[in-house]
């Protein structure tokens, strides 16, 4: 049975679209997109459905091994990512481009090493028909009201040497 030892919930306003998950090394992120989510050594960056029209839902777990049964649903997870990274110890959060992280320096329990990564993305669709209707009709600005809907789960463990 795996432990997890972090959840942290928390909203990231995508400034330039994305939001770059990832250690503290000064890496410049990816920007070549597979599906959602650009791989570097030491960055992810996850290509959000709406670009800075309201927040995302970005859920950070840590298990001490490979997570436990199926996530929890939101009510159902749209697309999956699998990744490796290597993470030196703490982990930050950060809107691609930008120097204020939402998250700074969460230190892991499993130390400095490589780390898989797996990213379950809720929302997006529902998300970008929204905006599409917002925009027929004129009034796409800034919406609070969809702050949330487009949802991410980051469950991180280490990876096998």
């Amino acid at each position: 049975m795996s432990r997890r030892f972090t959840h942290i919930v928390l909203l990231c306003y995508p400034e330039y679209g994305a939001i770059d998950v990832g250690g503290e090394s000064g890496e410049q992120p990816p920007r070549t997109f597979e599906g959602f989510v650009a791989e570097g050594e030491e960055i992810l960056s996850i290509k959000c459905a709406q670009d800075g029209l309201a927040q995302v839902q970005l859920t950070l777990e840590e298990w001490a091994g490979v997570p436990d049964g199926e996530p929890p649903s939101w009510p159902e997870w749209e697309a999956e990512s699998r990744h490796e990274i290597d993470i030196d110890e703490y982990v930050t959060v950060a809107p691609a481009g930008t120097q204020a992280p939402d998250l700074h320096g969460l230190r892991l329990h499993g130390g400095s090493r490589r780390f898989n990564v797996r990213i379950l993305a809720q929302g997006r669709t529902e998300i970008r028909q929204r905006i599409s209707e917002l925009a027929r009709q004129g009034q796409l600005e800034r919406a609070e009201e969809f702050d949330g809907i487009e949802r991410y789960l980051l469950q991180i463990w280490p990876a096998n040497k």
